[in-house]
């Protein structure tokens, strides 16, 4: 099947995708042992497969390492427009090629779009609070992440970690580490491992 497609150029949102999983797999080898090459033998010849030779059983196979490289992507994305205040759902979209419902299925387990923004911006400001080196105030590291106000900013940062920005930077100072551990609503236990992964 592979040979089928050789030398045919991948210009394909899924030739895309293979694209950015391949980079992707690469900066991550030097973290790999060798106990986990052969499933990552595995999830790289079904995402081959999945991309280049696309069938249903193919499809179907490699499903979840589609989603798992779509969600680093959107992660990075993220990441490196996060203290602008245009980061939404339009420029996720725009920067992974895919519709608006897409985006929003990819995100749906983490509370949505906007809500995993937010959550990865108070973990942001939470990590700025906890540095010793970061002496911003607490409305200027707010501001830098895209909080309205400092009233709004400390709301949200308090009901995802049931502490206020203030406590965090308190104790930061006493050379202690208080470690994030975001609240769940009512009937949001975690039950497993993915659950536990995705709160973050």
């Amino acid at each position: 099947m592979l040979d089928a497609v050789q030398g045919q150029a991948l210009n394909t949102p899924l030739g895309k995708l293979l694209g950015d999983y391949l980079v992707l797999l690469e900066q991550s080898l030097a973290g790999l042992t060798p106990a986990d090459l052969p499933r990552l033998t595995n999830a790289v010849r079904a995402m081959m497969l999945a991309c280049v030779a696309p069938s249903t059983d193919h499809a179907v196979a490699a499903a979840n390492q589609i989603d798992i490289s779509r969600r680093e992507r959107a992660r990075q994305i993220i990441g490196r427009h996060l203290r602008h205040p245009s980061m939404g759902t339009d420029t996720l979209c725009r920067e992974l090629g895919m519709s608006r419902s897409q985006v929003y299925r990819l995100l749906q387990n983490d509370g949505g779009v906007m809500h995993y923004i937010q959550r990865r911006r108070l973990l942001q400001a939470y990590a700025d609070l906890s540095d010793l080196s970061n002496t911003r105030s607490i409305t200027a590291i707010a501001e830098s992440l895209c909080f309205p106000d400092a009233s709004s900013f400390t709301r949200a940062f308090r009901q995802e970690f049931g502490v206020s920005p203030r406590d965090v930077r308190a104790v930061s100072l006493t050379g202690q580490a208080l470690l994030p551990v975001p609240r769940h609503p009512p009937g949001s236990e975690i039950e497993t491992l993915r659950d536990c992964l995705r709160q973050f």
